[in-house]
């Protein structure tokens, strides 16, 4: 066989392991992105202080949804030890925005609870008062 072609075979075969590699690196990557984003949406939904937003929306009404929406929670730092910066970026971003969808829901149900015990309270003022 001729060296040219043994080349060209060598420089074939290098390429084609190059493309291969890189396809299985996006591959790594990927599965890399979804499992921090399936483990920030667990971590989320079970967030350390989710039980603060459903007082402040009963307490403070549209200030303690307001304050739920603003507020943005830190994700545990424990979680992210050891992991690449792609897995720390999606992780961070997912857990920020689960969490705080619950503690908004929470402090729009806890609002809703004492608009409503309000209302009923005061339903139940005015059927007692007589006018006589």
């Amino acid at each position: 066989m001729k060296p040219r072609a043994v080349f060209f075979k060598g420089v074939y075969l290098a390429c084609i392991l190059t493309l291969l590699s890189w396809q299985f690196q996006t591959v790594a990557e990927n599965s890399d992105i979804t499992q921090a984003i399936s483990d920030a949406t667990r971590d989320g939904k079970n967030a350390p202080n989710s039980y603060i937003w459903f007082p402040a929306g009963c307490f403070l009404g549209v200030a303690g949804i307001l304050i739920a929406a603003i507020y943005s929670p830190t994700p545990p730092t424990a979680r992210l030890l050891g992991k690449s910066p792609e897995y720390v970026a999606y992780y961070t971003q997912t857990y920020q925005n689960v969490a705080r969808d619950d503690q908004m829901q929470d402090a729009v149900i806890g609002c809703f609870f004492s608009h409503c015990l309000l209302v009923g309270a005061y339903v139940y003022v005015t059927s007692q008062v007589s006018y006589y």
